[in-house]
């Protein structure tokens, strides 16, 4: 995987995601920060992140791609104020 890689994290955003109190909350904050990025609004689902975006993020925070099957899509992280 190339360093140009558009799914790669800044040292900023890996600084920022590591700083979350669990694996799950640091894989969740990552894929929401980076989706927001590229899309400008945040994913609905889980059926709407690139498998490439969530392996490439799982693998630079160290973390399993499972732990976002728990993700709460109906949550107010996900929601536009």
């Amino acid at each position: 995987m190339s360093n140009d890689n558009i799914f790669n994290l800044s040292d900023d955003e890996l600084t920022l995601a590591k700083a979350k109190n669990s694996d799950k909350n640091r894989l969740d904050f990552a894929i929401l920060l980076k989706y927001f990025q590229l899309e400008s609004h945040y994913p609905k689902h889980l059926k709407y992140i690139d498998t490439l975006m969530l392996n490439c993020i799982a693998n630079q925070l160290n973390i399993l791609t499972s732990c976002i099957d728990d993700f709460d899509w109906e949550g107010r992280s996900t929601k536009c104020r």
